[in-house]
């Protein structure tokens, strides 16, 4: 009998990195696949990414919206975890899914992954064992690795910190980023493309700004976001390509001080969402990215770029050496930026290595995926004894 599996994507970033896992798995004929959508796919004010998938022409079994009135009333994080709950557990009793495939952090994916461990589901996580002081996804990350069965980590560092968290190593498999890997599968669009997808233009100097709030203390996001804005007004000659902020909590104070900040400074632009091919193409035709979003560590390295990582969010991650990290404030900043258009770091990054970077990361993870399915169950143990 086929294994029935279920994929839930709530976010543009699950989403971009693992869309070509998710097109081999729904095309494979020795398994069920289902996929569910949720969280700011279906939110115009993140860029409504479903047409993304959409376009991409995958099959949507079913659109939860667990943010539904989110403007209206404001819900804060705990009642969005309450909605992932209350509204998916009736679509995993109906599934019944033998397997559920997590991606990463996501602070609503713990209910998710606590639906399936309920559910006696096995759980295959992707992206465990990172680290990111700066933000709650640290503590998330690492539930979700005790209620999982099988894990797909991106390099050898995260491998040895999920077994040391008393996983069986035999059950956890360095196969690289899928981030990384979808990178070197897209197809380019070219400057004259870009400017007419965006409708608008570059400049000699162009640098793609994404920045999220650091989650893990009660930090005034306004004041911090205000700062950063303000240490790059300066730069008159310099392009900034703003995208939208997580849906974390301050991510809509961040969002409104942006958009005030680019009605007022012309060589900056903000966009709700870019569309994944937007993106990576446009971070290739810029000189880097500045801000504090993970695919600045993880998978501009690939396209030998330069990295400003602002602040705490993911203090902690195993970083390239195309990385420039920097504190909130305009010295640090303005020291980092003067960096990153140096003559030496522009000649240094070109020979880059991406330390998430392997061959073959998708075909590999789902190669893994197939053979996962065919195990026989076992129950789960603590690997180390004391």
């Amino acid at each position: 009998m086929k294994k029935k599996i279920l994929f839930i994507t709530t976010s543009r970033s699950d989403y971009g990195s693992c869309k070509n896992l998710i097109s081999l798995l729904q095309s494979s004929k020795k398994i069920i696949f289902y996929l569910a959508v949720s969280g700011t796919h279906l939110s115009k004010d993140f860029g409504e990414t479903i047409q993304e998938i959409k376009k991409d022409r995958i099959n949507i079994f079913k659109k939860v919206d667990i943010l539904k009135n989110s403007k209206k009333n404001k819900l804060n994080d705990v009642e969005i975890v309450n909605n992932t709950f209350r509204y998916f557990k009736n679509i995993f009793k109906k599934i019944n899914p033998d397997f559920y495939i997590i991606f990463g952090d996501r602070f609503e994916m713990i209910p998710l992954a606590y639906l399936a461990y309920l559910n006696r589901s096995k759980i295959i996580h992707i992206n465990g064992g990172e680290v990111t002081y700066g933000a709650i996804d640290e503590s998330i990350r690492h539930s979700i690795t005790k209620f999982s069965d099988f894990h797909f980590v991106a390099n050898e560092i995260n491998k040895k910190r999920v077994i040391q968290m008393g996983e069986n190593p035999k059950n956890v498999y360095n196969y690289g980023s899928l981030s990384v890997d979808s990178i070197k599968k897209i197809k380019f669009y070219s400057k004259k493309q870009i400017e007419k997808n965006l409708k608008t233009n570059f400049f000699k100097k162009n640098l793609v700004f994404t920045y999220h709030p650091e989650t893990y203390l009660k930090t005034n996001q306004k004041i911090k976001i205000n700062l950063i804005l303000n240490s790059l007004k300066k730069y008159k000659d310099i392009k900034f390509f703003i995208t939208s902020p997580n849906f974390d909590k301050g991510s809509e104070e961040i969002q409104k001080n942006i958009i005030n900040f680019t009605k007022k400074n012309s060589n900056f632009v903000f966009f709700k969402s870019l569309g994944y091919e937007n993106y990576l193409s446009l971070i290739n035709l810029c000189d880097g990215v500045i801000g504090n979003s993970s695919s600045g560590i993880i998978e501009v390295p690939t396209l030998k770029k330069g990295t400003i990582n602002i602040g705490n969010r993911q203090q902690g991650r195993s970083k390239s050496s195309s990385i420039i990290d920097c504190k909130v404030n305009t010295k640090t900043i303005e020291n980092a930026i003067k960096k990153l258009y140096s003559k030496s770091f522009q000649n240094k990054i070109k020979k880059v290595n991406n330390v998430y970077e392997k061959l073959n990361t998708t075909s590999r993870i789902y190669s893994k995926i197939l053979h996962i399915t065919k195990k026989k169950d076992v129950i789960k143990k603590f690997y180390l004894n004391i």
